[in-house]
């Protein structure tokens, strides 16, 4: 049995939670109508087209101001986002803010650009 852990990482609050712990798990989640409407939100997804944003190549929807930062939820703060810089920017602004109390005024974040595209890459 292939055994792993696999978590949701939600860069709009900086949560990580584990999902499941095997890839049988997950594969087996994929199946559940509900799993797929909680983890993948696929009606927001159809918001998002409805409203004719397209996603182009390595792209994904994104914040365009965070939730932890005030941003709303709404379809005016999506837009598509590189995955890269998605994760990499969002990424970098919620491990330096993280430690702060709410309410805490942020001034500013020091951001590190990425030279080269990341190691990894989804499925395929």
């Amino acid at each position: 049995m292939n055994t792993l852990k696999i978590f949701h990482l939600s860069v709009g609050s900086g949560a990580l939670r584990e999902i499941c712990s095997s890839v049988d798990e997950f594969q087996a989640l994929l199946k559940d109508p509900q799993f797929i409407y909680d983890e993948f939100v696929p009606h927001v997804i159809s918001s998002f087209r409805e409203s004719e944003m397209a996603l182009g190549e390595g792209q994904l929807y994104s914040f365009k101001i965070l939730p932890i930062f005030g941003g709303e939820g709404s379809i005016d703060n999506i837009a598509p986002c590189d995955i890269e810089v998605h994760f990499s920017i969002f990424g970098q602004m919620v491990e330096q803010t993280q430690s702060l109390e709410p309410g805490t005024p942020i001034g500013s974040v020091d951001l590190q650009i990425p030279k080269k595209k990341l190691w990894w890459k989804f499925w395929g």
